[in-house]
Protein backbone atom coordinates (compact mmCIF):
# COMPACT_ATOMS: atom_id res chain seq x y z
CA UNK A 1 0.00 0.00 0.00
CA UNK A 2 1.35 3.35 -1.03
CA UNK A 3 0.01 5.04 2.10
CA UNK A 4 2.56 3.03 4.09
CA UNK A 5 5.32 4.13 1.72
CA UNK A 6 4.24 7.72 2.28
CA UNK A 7 4.40 7.28 6.05
CA UNK A 8 8.09 6.39 5.73
CA UNK A 9 8.75 9.65 3.86
CA UNK A 10 7.04 12.10 6.20
CA UNK A 11 9.42 14.15 8.36
CA UNK A 12 10.20 13.04 11.90
CA UNK A 13 8.96 16.24 13.55
CA UNK A 14 6.09 16.89 15.96
CA UNK A 15 3.88 18.07 13.12
CA UNK A 16 5.05 15.32 10.77
CA UNK A 17 4.50 12.60 13.37
CA UNK A 18 0.95 13.71 14.18
CA UNK A 19 -0.02 13.88 10.52
CA UNK A 20 1.82 10.63 9.78
CA UNK A 21 -0.19 8.85 12.47
CA UNK A 22 -3.50 10.28 11.25
CA UNK A 23 -3.03 9.68 7.52
CA UNK A 24 -1.72 6.16 8.13
CA UNK A 25 -4.60 5.38 10.47
CA UNK A 26 -7.33 6.64 8.14
CA UNK A 27 -5.68 5.20 5.03
CA UNK A 28 -5.34 1.71 6.45
CA UNK A 29 -8.79 1.89 8.05
CA UNK A 30 -10.27 2.62 4.62
CA UNK A 31 -8.78 -0.59 3.32
CA UNK A 32 -9.81 -2.66 6.34
CA UNK A 33 -13.40 -1.44 6.23
CA UNK A 34 -13.62 -1.95 2.47
CA UNK A 35 -12.57 -5.58 2.99
CA UNK A 36 -15.19 -5.89 5.72
CA UNK A 37 -17.85 -4.46 3.39
CA UNK A 38 -16.96 -7.04 0.75
CA UNK A 39 -17.55 -9.77 3.34
CA UNK A 40 -20.82 -8.32 4.61
CA UNK A 41 -23.53 -10.80 5.54
CA UNK A 42 -26.41 -8.50 4.62
CA UNK A 43 -27.26 -5.42 2.60
CA UNK A 44 -27.50 -3.45 5.82
CA UNK A 45 -24.05 -4.52 6.94
CA UNK A 46 -22.58 -3.74 3.50
CA UNK A 47 -24.15 -0.28 3.50
CA UNK A 48 -22.96 0.43 7.02
CA UNK A 49 -19.37 -0.56 6.23
CA UNK A 50 -19.47 1.36 2.95
CA UNK A 51 -20.48 4.50 4.86
CA UNK A 52 -17.46 4.03 7.14
CA UNK A 53 -15.20 3.59 4.10
CA UNK A 54 -16.47 6.85 2.61
CA UNK A 55 -15.75 8.67 5.87
CA UNK A 56 -12.25 7.18 6.15
CA UNK A 57 -11.34 7.93 2.52
CA UNK A 58 -12.61 11.48 2.99
CA UNK A 59 -10.44 11.87 6.08
CA UNK A 60 -7.43 10.44 4.26
CA UNK A 61 -7.97 12.87 1.40
CA UNK A 62 -8.09 15.75 3.89
CA UNK A 63 -4.77 14.71 5.49
CA UNK A 64 -3.14 14.32 2.07
CA UNK A 65 -4.37 17.77 1.06
CA UNK A 66 -2.94 19.18 4.29
CA UNK A 67 0.41 17.48 3.66
CA UNK A 68 0.56 19.04 0.20
CA UNK A 69 -0.74 22.53 1.00
CA UNK A 70 1.42 22.94 4.10
CA UNK A 71 4.52 21.78 2.17
CA UNK A 72 5.20 18.99 4.63
CA UNK A 73 5.80 16.66 1.68
CA UNK A 74 4.77 17.71 -1.79
CA UNK A 75 6.17 14.98 -4.02
CA UNK A 76 4.87 12.72 -6.79
CA UNK A 77 3.70 10.01 -4.38
CA UNK A 78 1.71 12.46 -2.26
CA UNK A 79 0.15 13.99 -5.37
CA UNK A 80 -0.70 10.54 -6.73
CA UNK A 81 -2.28 9.41 -3.46
CA UNK A 82 -4.28 12.62 -3.22
CA UNK A 83 -5.65 12.16 -6.76
CA UNK A 84 -6.46 8.51 -6.05
CA UNK A 85 -8.25 9.40 -2.82
CA UNK A 86 -10.41 11.95 -4.66
CA UNK A 87 -11.30 9.36 -7.31
CA UNK A 88 -12.07 6.71 -4.70
CA UNK A 89 -14.20 9.17 -2.78
CA UNK A 90 -16.27 9.94 -5.88
CA UNK A 91 -16.75 6.25 -6.69
CA UNK A 92 -17.58 5.17 -3.14
CA UNK A 93 -19.90 8.11 -2.45
CA UNK A 94 -21.72 7.34 -5.69
CA UNK A 95 -22.06 3.68 -4.66
CA UNK A 96 -23.45 4.73 -1.29
CA UNK A 97 -25.91 7.12 -2.92
CA UNK A 98 -27.09 4.50 -5.44
CA UNK A 99 -27.60 1.90 -2.74
CA UNK A 100 -29.66 4.27 -0.63
CA UNK A 101 -31.78 5.17 -3.70
CA UNK A 102 -32.49 1.59 -4.76
CA UNK A 103 -33.27 0.23 -1.30
CA UNK A 104 -35.82 1.46 1.15
CA UNK A 105 -34.46 2.66 4.49
CA UNK A 106 -36.11 -0.33 6.17
CA UNK A 107 -34.25 -2.80 3.97
CA UNK A 108 -30.92 -1.24 4.97
CA UNK A 109 -31.56 -1.49 8.68
CA UNK A 110 -30.20 -4.41 10.60
CA UNK A 111 -32.82 -6.97 11.52
CA UNK A 112 -34.18 -6.56 15.01
CA UNK A 113 -33.66 -9.46 17.38
CA UNK A 114 -36.81 -11.46 17.81
CA UNK A 115 -38.64 -10.73 21.00
CA UNK A 116 -39.35 -13.56 23.37
CA UNK A 117 -43.01 -14.42 23.69
CA UNK A 118 -44.89 -12.85 26.56
CA UNK A 119 -45.71 -15.25 29.36
CA UNK A 120 -49.30 -16.38 29.46
CA UNK A 121 -51.64 -14.98 32.06
CA UNK A 122 -51.62 -18.22 34.04
CA UNK A 123 -47.84 -18.03 34.43
CA UNK A 124 -47.91 -14.43 35.59
CA UNK A 125 -50.06 -14.99 38.67
CA UNK A 126 -49.31 -18.03 40.77
CA UNK A 127 -52.18 -20.32 41.66
CA UNK A 128 -53.04 -20.76 45.28
CA UNK A 129 -51.78 -24.07 46.64
CA UNK A 130 -54.30 -26.89 47.03
CA UNK A 131 -54.65 -28.31 50.54
CA UNK A 132 -53.22 -31.77 51.01
CA UNK A 133 -55.73 -34.48 51.70
CA UNK A 134 -55.00 -36.87 54.49
CA UNK A 135 -55.26 -40.62 53.98
CA UNK A 136 -57.19 -41.39 57.20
Amino acid sequence: MDILKLSELLPDTKRGNVINYQVTKSGTSSYANYRAAMRARSKAEFYSKLCIVVEEVDETEMWLELIITSDILNNDLTQKLHCESLELLKILASMRKNISKTHSPDSLQSPQPSQSPQPSQSLQSPQSPQPLQSNN
